[in-house]
């Protein structure tokens, strides 16, 4: 009994000294804060990890999300939107849709990308110029901050706001034409009745905007960024330390649905490293 008590505590001694330094996973992290009324007065000030880059300015909420890279494919895990902290107590905070598989491979020059769904109605239906810097970092300590876009101009995308929809002459405007024809053709109040009816769902379901996103776990979500450009690009291997998990590529910005859709790219969100702890090195 005392021998096999010492394999184990033998076998567990080995697995911490050789084994767990190999097993983390470089998973990435990543801050964006977004200055929604474009006013570096307002709102609270954001700091980067990197001390060379300059605080942002005029915060009003900041998104946080992490990859967790151990499924095939890795996902989004616990994406979040962070007010301002106030003069006492804790920032609000509020959960948004984890869960959604990275692109891997599928992004800017060959990176990987990842998808977050922000509901406008959590940004306070905002409108206009809205400025936002992002920030990549990984537990190895590598991070990379994006601030600019094309010609050196502050990361800034212009807001729609909601929408008014109006009937045109699309799928609308051809259930209102074939709605009417069945109306005056129908005799008998009770079919009337039935035709108005059916017009009426058939309007709300289209011109009412019934809400269908891509599905969430799938990779399908590429198809809404299908034939536009990314807001910023970033230099290829300029993150600190050099790990790919934290070297920001590009940056989408879109809506859809009364949602902001925001799209990261990293040279390998889904990368793995082996994190060797201090004086333990491999022979040779």
């Amino acid at each position: 009994m005392l021998r096999q008590c010492k394999w184990i505590a033998a076998l567990l001694l080995f697995e911490l000294l050789v084994l767990a330094p190999v097993v983390y996973a470089a998973q990435s992290s990543l801050r964006i804060p977004f200055d929604l009324d474009n006013d570096s007065n307002t709102g609270c000030t954001v700091a980067f990890s990197d001390p060379s880059s300059p605080d942002f300015e005029g915060a009003e909420i900041t998104l946080e999300v992490r990859v967790d890279a151990f499924p095939d494919p890795p996902v989004t895990q616990a994406p979040q939107l962070v007010g301002c902290p106030p003069l006492t107590g804790s920032p609000e905070v509020s959960d948004l849709v984890g869960g959604v598989n990275l692109a891997k491979d599928a992004g800017y020059k060959g990176s990987d990308s990842l998808l977050v769904q922000i509901p406008m109605e959590s940004l306070n239906w905002v409108s206009g110029t809205v400025r936002m810097a992002v920030e990549a970092g990984t537990p190895s300590g590598s991070h990379d901050v994006l601030l600019s876009g094309p010609g050196g101009e502050p990361l800034s995308f212009i807001a729609v706001g909601p929408g008014v929809l109006v009937p045109g002459l699309g799928l609308v405007g051809l259930l209102l034409l074939v709605g009417a024809l069945l109306f005056v053709g129908t005799r008998g109040a009770a079919r009337r009745a039935v035709v108005l009816m059916i017009l009426g769902l058939s309007f709300l379901l289209t011109s009412g905007g019934l809400r269908v996103l891509a599905s969430p776990t799938s990779e399908g979500w590429l198809d809404l960024f299908s034939g536009t450009g990314p807001l910023a690009t970033d230099e290829l291997g300029d993150s600190k330390f050099g790990d790919p998990a934290a070297d920001i590529t590009a940056v989408w910005v879109s809506e859809y649905n009364d949602e902001l859709l925001v799209s990261i790219g990293a040279l390998a969100l889904s990368s793995w490293r082996r994190l060797r702890r201090p004086g333990l090195r491999r022979r040779v």
